[in-house]
């Protein structure tokens, strides 16, 4: 399975929409995956915290899990998650 989660704004509401995100894929997300986002999500919570509450923030987070491959071969039995992060103050933002 493979997601791609992304929200734009004030730290508090971006935290509150990707948590709503994960929530989303519900049953359909492999179970060390989601366990995995999930606690890359709360890490991602308290930090969102240390902002300014008015500091726009973009957060991004990208992912898959699968078979490991070794010398073009897939590894019976194996599974392994890929993620990407970027969490990001936004800069110059015109609000209204």
């Amino acid at each position: 399975m493979s997601y791609h989660i992304t929200a734009v704004g004030r730290p508090i509401a971006v935290g509150a929409s990707v948590v709503k995100q994960v929530e989303s894929y519900g049953a359909s997300m492999p179970v060390r995956e989601k366990t995995l986002l999930t606690a890359v999500v709360e890490a991602l919570s308290a930090e969102l915290l240390q902002f300014p509450p008015d500091q726009p923030v973009r957060l991004t987070l990208t992912g898959s899990q699968g078979s490991a491959y070794v010398n073009g071969k897939t590894v019976d039995g194996s599974v392994v998650n890929s993620m990407n992060v970027q969490l990001e103050p936004l800069y110059g933002f015109v609000d209204g």
